[in-house]
């Protein structure tokens, strides 16, 4: 029988709070200014608190793109079942969606990608960041065929990272056409 710890488990919600500490201390400070002492401070927990749920940076980390990633699946899940319902196929749902997210969304996109791209150096994380675009590649793939369904995954993930890296403003109109023929060819 294993040893159960007492203490923070009193508070159901701790580890969640503690995941939003991170998410946060990511946004201000990129992953390199994720430390237990940082998220303890940010959640306002005792440092113990973080250890206890999670024994090393990667693993708040890895928890953290998990959290980051089902809200931005729920919220791609959402856009496209509106834009959907409003009449859009799927090349302009995918621009609109590029739209949104490289402009008004700008601030959650760059703190999603601190997070997906954390994996480069950091191989404990390939695995969460993998199920990103995974994810991505499942939500079109209810409206595409499986192949054209991974092309178009990579091509938004592409348009994505190079708005963020190069602070640049996306256009429906711009790659909306692109979406079409890579759809239609």
């Amino acid at each position: 029988m294993s040893a159960r710890r007492s203490g923070p488990q009193l508070d159901p919600d701790r580890r969640r709070r503690l995941l939003e500490a991170t998410l946060r201390v990511v946004a201000e400070r990129g992953v390199e200014g994720v430390t237990h002492r940082a998220v303890a401070k940010a959640a306002g927990v005792p440092l113990g608190s973080t250890t206890y749920y999670f024994e090393s940076k990667d693993d708040l980390l890895a928890g953290a793109i998990e959290l980051a990633r089902e809200r931005n699946f729920a919220t791609q899940r959402r856009t496209f079942a509106r834009m959907i319902e409003e009449g859009a196929d799927l090349p302009r749902a995918l621009a609109t969606w590029v739209e949104e997210q490289a402009g008004g969304l700008r601030s959650q996109l760059v703190l999603d990608y601190r997070l997906y791209l954390a994996a480069l150096n950091r191989p404990a994380l390939r695995g969460e960041s993998a199920r990103w675009l995974e994810g991505i590649t499942d939500l079109i793939r209810e409206h595409t065929d499986a192949e054209t369904a991974r092309v178009l995954g990579y091509l938004l993930d592409g348009i994505l990272i190079q708005a963020v890296m190069h602070d640049t403003i996306v256009l429906a109109a711009d790659v909306e056409p692109v979406f079409r023929r890579l759809i239609t060819s």
